[in-house]
């Protein structure tokens, strides 16, 4: 072989290496080794129907992040307002209200501000006349039902007002108030360190009260609460995890929830789940429980999923990302593995899954980091992504048209057409 024909068969090689380490990296499913144990499941099984429906009438902060979207670059417009002061590590963000022209956010020293929803030029900003006492007393929540709203803050005041600042009544508990105002029908539900309350929205009346009594240290970050049916679920601060009956304003003991009241769902972590018949919780980032509340049974007890820094569920599977920048979705009622994804390359170590949302043929997983991911949920496939000049974000929000998102410095940005 002469030295032409020689360069020639060196020309190919190289570019047959090229085009094989493109092709590769091309390729966005990456296994690594099943430490988990996890049998491989059938991406069919993958239920991408939407469950929930979001009411005009009232809104909090346990509404699903629900697009009706898939190109994100029609979203050209961003306004960036600065809202709170602090860390919002310890504080989760105030849910935010869009009516008619205007947007609504109350600051951590309870003022109503109303912004001009075209230019976010402040309208005006009513003082609620709280008197907070120092930086340890702050609003936890908010939330809207028809017309009024309705707040709570950390030292245990409960506060009723409408769109003009006018209150309309006070409460009083005595203790601090850290997991978010969830809306049932026309009542208030309220989670106190070892007791739920449901109140009337009218005029702030109890009409049920629960207590739930253990020894654990209650979390600083307060609980959850779900909804499954009639029933709600919850986790209250000190780690106990109960339900009631909404038709009949009444507590439903379950031996399955009993058996589940201890140290190991006491954790800032935690977070419950509904799809169809079955509750799920991720305890401690590690391990993944499912009941089947028909049955009163586990169908997934207590199954570990390793080095994980975040999750979200997504009806039935878990979507975790590890400390190797992997994500991985889980069927939460067979603990088998759908698919698992590297994004070394559009990640780094210290991001982290906010939310996530979905259509019929699409995934859409939102970073801290400002990264939102469009992937085909049949092979976890990466379709495309947008990297947002936003960061350090804590949680997402749609509402009529509008991207907002949450800094856990207290800057709220909204993205529009």
């Amino acid at each position: 072989m002469n030295l032409k024909n020689i360069n020639k068969f060196l020309a190919l090689i190289f570019l047959f290496l090229v085009f094989s380490f493109n092709s590769n990296k091309d390729l966005s499913i990456s296994k690594i080794d099943n430490i988990d144990n996890q049998e491989n499941e059938d991406y069919h099984h993958i239920d991408l129907k939407k469950y929930f429906t979001l009411s005009n009438r009232h809104r909090d902060f346990y509404d699903n992040l629900d697009l009706d979207i898939i190109n994100f670059e029609e979203f050209v417009n961003i306004n960036n307002i600065k809202i709170n002061n602090g860390n919002y590590y310890e504080k989760r963000p105030l849910t935010k209200f869009i009516l008619d022209d205007n947007f609504l956010a109350l600051s951590s020293k309870g003022i109503f501000n109303i912004y001009n929803l075209k230019n976010f030029k402040i309208k005006s900003s009513i003082d609620l006349n709280i008197h907070l006492a120092g930086d340890k007393s702050y609003p936890t929540s908010i939330a809207r039902l028809k017309n009024n709203f309705f707040t709570s803050f950390s030292e245990g005041k409960l506060i009723s007002f409408d769109l003009s600042g006018k209150i309309i009544w006070i409460k009083d508990f005595g203790e601090s108030i850290k997991t978010p105002i969830k809306i049932i029908n026309d009542s208030l539900l309220i989670i106190l360190g070892n007791r739920i309350i449901l109140l009337d929205s009218d005029n702030g009346n109890i009409l049920l009260q629960n207590y739930y009594e253990n020894n654990n240290y209650l979390n600083a970050n307060g609980g959850d609460v779900i909804e499954l049916k009639h029933l709600i679920f919850f986790i209250l601060p000190n780690g106990n995890l109960g339900s009631f009956d909404t038709l009949f304003n009444e507590k439903k003991d379950y031996k399955i929830l009993n058996s589940n009241n201890n140290n190991d769902i006491n954790n800032s972590y935690d977070k419950l789940s509904s799809y169809k018949n079955y509750i799920s919780f991720f305890d401690q980032n590690k391990f993944l429980t499912t009941l089947d509340i028909v049955k009163n049974d586990y169908i997934v007890k207590k199954k570990e999923i390793h080095d994980v820094s975040s999750y979200v569920y997504l009806n039935n599977a878990i979507i975790t990302l590890d400390n190797n920048r992997y994500i991985k979705l889980t069927n939460i009622l067979n603990f088998k593995l759908f698919w698992e994804l590297n994004l070394n390359e559009y990640i780094d170590i210290n991001d982290d899954i906010v939310d996530v949302s979905f259509t019929s043929n699409f995934v859409f997983l939102f970073f801290k980091s400002g990264l939102i991911l469009n992937i085909d949920p049949t092979e976890g496939s990466i379709l495309s992504s947008k990297q947002l000049k936003i960061k350090d974000i804590v949680k997402v929000d749609y509402h009529k048209n509008h991207l907002i998102f949450e800094n856990y410095k207290g800057k709220t940005s909204i993205l529009n057409k």
